[in-house]
């Protein structure tokens, strides 16, 4: 996997263009952050010498916060990658000779086909491109959701997320109804969380609150969620509380 330093080397001409950027370990995110996360995480991959830049949105009013890909994509090369088609079947057969090949050896010694694409950390124009792409396929879009009701129309496009799209997995949509104040949907969504999943008592909270129409405690509990998902990505630094919408509503 790529180092912290590479990260922060690679990612060092974005920050500098950018004022409303941070990096957060390997995470490049828009502040300041209102309840929402959105940014660009410099993941690790299984390829030692390859960055993995992966755009994402999520939020984090809830009583776990993983950064994913649920709602997110990879950013690949101008050129494309390997990875982009994997449909034709003697391809994918050398593509896994080479892979094999090169894990026997030492990780500074691998190297792959440029073809390949990818973003390669010991190419010298890898940063200046990485920068470009983000700034051109991810940032204008995700500067854009700017409220909870902006990520729910964002994250509910079929053709955007066909199988992870906001609506028909209730994992996350009790929390994010509960904010909005819609309390039908989050009651119907939250019963069947605690119904369909071995949930906490957390969530089984919530779902009082909700059942009492208890505004104040749900906004009390959502906001205690969102601190804790805060400090545990360590992002107290670019972190705004700010009241959500359900308070404004009461």
């Amino acid at each position: 996997m790529t180092t912290l330093a590479q990260v922060k080397r690679v990612t060092r001409p974005l920050l500098e263009r950018n004022s409303d950027l941070a990096l957060v370990g390997r995470l490049v995110v828009i502040k300041p952050v209102r309840h929402l996360i959105r940014g660009v995480l410099i993941d690790r991959s299984p390829n030692p010498v390859k960055h993995r830049p992966v755009w994402l949105v999520s939020f984090l009013f809830k009583p776990w916060t993983l950064l994913g890909e649920r709602w997110g994509e990879r950013l690949f090369t101008k050129r494309g990658s390997v990875l982009q088609d994997l449909s034709d079947p003697e391809r994918n057969l050398e593509v896994a000779r080479i892979m094999s090949a090169q894990m026997r050896l030492p990780v500074r010694e691998r190297r792959y086909p440029e073809s390949w694409g990818g973003w390669v950390a010991y190419d010298p124009t890898v940063a200046d491109e990485m920068c470009e792409v983000i700034e051109e396929q991810a940032l204008p879009m995700l500067r854009a959701l700017q409220s909870i009701d902006d990520f729910v129309a964002f994250t509910a496009d079929r053709s955007r997320f066909p199988w992870t799209r906001l609506g028909p997995n209730y994992s996350d949509e009790p929390f994010v109804f509960a904010a909005q104040g819609n309390f039908e949907a989050a009651v119907a969504a939250c019963t069947r969380l605690v119904a369909e999943e071995p949930a906490g008592p957390r969530v089984k909270e919530l779902l009082r609150l909700l059942a009492d129409g208890d505004r104040q405690g749900v906004a009390a509990l959502l906001h205690v969620w969102e601190a804790e998902a805060v400090k545990r990505l360590r992002l107290e630094s670019v972190w705004e509380p700010t009241p959500f919408p359900i308070e404004a509503a009461a």
